[in-house]
């Protein structure tokens, strides 16, 4: 997935694309969680859009922001490498680090696979805090 950005042109094209998610950041954060997905990090913040203590019922949720360099944790930005003369290809660059990640084709725009892989980890971390008590 990685490649080496010495041999390869790169032109920047955005910013970095922290925001992923379609939902708001939760204004009551009550724990991080973070994965990789596509060779680079994502984290999340799994939370309440409102003061849990001002509304009894009230359902969290993961908002989910990155990607990042899996190698130094720098937010990664998206931009064109040049692979061949001809040839160029949309990636994840990482100013800090200089390298490029492969950009996925399919699937990037449905955050809910990023998301299911963070609720699996939250729920993996409560029944690990659960067993200990």
């Amino acid at each position: 997935m990685q490649s080496s950005t010495a041999q390869d042109a790169v032109s920047a094209e955005s910013a970095e694309p922290h925001s992923f998610s379609s939902k708001e950041q939760p204004k009551k954060v009550l724990t991080t969680v973070e994965t990789e997905r596509y060779g680079v990090r994502w984290k999340g913040k799994y939370g309440t859009w409102i003061e849990p203590d001002i509304v009894d019922a009230v359902d969290p949720y993961i908002y989910v922001h990155g990607p990042y360099c899996p190698h130094d944790g720098h937010g990664l930005r998206v931009g064109t490498v040049t692979k061949q003369v001809v040839r160029t290809d949309t990636a994840w660059i990482c100013d800090a680090c200089d390298r490029t990640y492969s950009y996925p084709e399919e699937g990037l725009s449905d955050e809910s696979r990023i998301e299911y892989e963070m609720k699996q980890q939250l729920k993996k971390q409560r029944a690990q805090a659960q067993a200990t008590d």
